[in-house]
């Protein structure tokens, strides 16, 4: 993925203090919500728990992919990989990377993405499903098989669909902000799709109103919605 660095706004005192400071350091850091200062505090744009082995993996837009462990800090751990986020008009410069944890190589799995935002693994680990946030559509690689290392539109959408993750059942979630031909307002909804593209939607205009959401994470019967802009996580109880 292409590197993206930002420069500092002019006449931010507070910016121009932190980047004079130490990297990424907690004083320079902590509480902050000034986004010139995200060169050198990181934008993290995914998170992953590993419960294996008890470590959070960050893919951050500056930094790379990270990992912290219980015992340590944020350390990197794939220093080739520097993670960006394009969210251009039309850019088509994303991918989509493979990480292996134990031998640490970096494979490259789909190129040419529009605006690369979430990924996830199919429950049976047979195929990987990638988001194009400016694309408004989700790719299918697939892993094993006869389409083995091929590469295929799995659904597309009318709105602009952000991060997947698999639903306890096999299927995906997936936060999708589409707009109303009416009003032009966007219009967050959530989306489970199973594995054959059979596709339901949930619209949470109600209690999100035009806001966009980023993620729709299932855990023990529930749906937690994320958004960029809201200071709350939404909990939806599935029925």
């Amino acid at each position: 993925m292409n590197s993206m660095r930002a420069k500092p706004s002019r006449g931010s005192s507070k910016a121009s203090t932190a980047m004079r400071t130490v990297r990424g350091s907690k004083a320079a850091c902590d509480g902050q919500t000034n986004i010139d200062l995200q060169p050198i505090c990181g934008r993290p744009l995914g998170l992953e728990f590993s419960i294996s082995t008890n470590q959070l993996y960050v893919a951050d837009v500056y930094f790379g992919l990270s990992v912290a462990g219980p015992k340590e800090g944020l350390q990197p751990n794939s220093p080739t990989v520097n993670a960006s986020v394009a969210v251009t008009n039309n850019d088509k410069t994303g991918s989509s990377l493979k990480y292996d944890i134990r031998t640490k190589p970096v494979t490259e799995l789909v190129t040419g993405l529009s605006g690369a935002a979430g990924t996830t693994v199919s429950a049976l680990g047979d195929f990987v499903l990638v988001s194009e946030y400016i694309g408004k559509r989700i790719r299918r690689f697939w892993l094993t098989g006869a389409k083995r290392n091929t590469t295929e539109t799995f659904i597309s959408f009318r709105g602009n669909p952000d991060n997947i993750k698999r639903a306890a059942n096999g299927d995906f979630w997936v936060a999708v902000n589409t707009i109303k031909s009416s009003t032009q307002d966007t219009v967050p909804i959530r989306v489970r799709i199973d594995p054959f593209g059979t596709v339901q939607t949930v619209s949470l205009e109600n209690e999100y109103n035009t806001t966009k959401i980023s993620e729709a994470q299932e855990y023990l019967g529930r749906i937690y919605i994320g958004s960029p802009t809201t200071n709350f996580v939404g909990v939806y109880r599935l029925i």
